[in-house]
């Protein structure tokens, strides 16, 4: 595994830490793939997915969730498009 690849599961590996700090979060992630829902009814990270993320995606990706774990999200802020502008770069 190159110093590169580490970094990158470095951060899947803190994505996957955080979990979906938000529920829309989590319903917006299933919907582009990254997400799926366990047979406990619980959001999981779909790990495989986010090894197809640039590591600019992972680092925003990150970024996000940790800022929605931080309460810095109020509940009327839209979060629909987040995962979508994270993947695409739209």
């Amino acid at each position: 595994m190159t110093e590169h690849d580490q970094y990158r599961q470095l951060l899947i590996d803190a994505i996957c830490g955080v979990g979906f700090p938000r529920f829309l979060l989590a319903q917006e992630c299933e919907k582009v793939g990254l997400a799926v829902i366990s047979s406990s009814g619980d959001y999981e990270w779909e790990r495989q997915m986010l090894w197809g993320c640039t590591t600019d995606q992972l680092q925003e990706l990150y970024s996000t969730l940790c800022d929605a774990r931080e309460d810095n999200f109020t509940p009327t802020e839209e979060l629909d498009d987040e995962p979508r502008l994270i993947l695409t770069g739209h």
